[in-house]
């Protein structure tokens, strides 16, 4: 499990090119696979800031819902959340 239910995760900040903040594999057993928490905010540096960067990559083994607000702020390219 990533996170804490309720907890606000902090911030994540991009400093090189295609990077990943967070990444969710498995299923809902699995603890890579769980991400609580109320808030996760994005940033990245300016040298970054127009490279391809994905906030969430989940490639999870079942429907799953994420309740987490993901913050993008001033993120020039990124994808927030992205299923595979």
């Amino acid at each position: 499990m990533i996170g804490v239910a309720g907890d606000n995760l902090g911030t994540v900040k991009f400093n090189g090119e295609k990077g990943v903040a967070i990444s969710l594999k498995g299923d809902a057993s699995h603890p890579d696979a769980v991400l609580k928490g109320s808030k996760v905010t994005l940033d990245e540096d300016a040298a970054v800031a127009n490279k391809e960067k994905t906030g969430i990559l989940a490639d999870l083994n079942n429907d799953v819902t994420l309740e987490t607000e993901v913050d993008t702020g001033s993120l020039k390219s990124c994808n927030s959340i992205l299923f595979s």
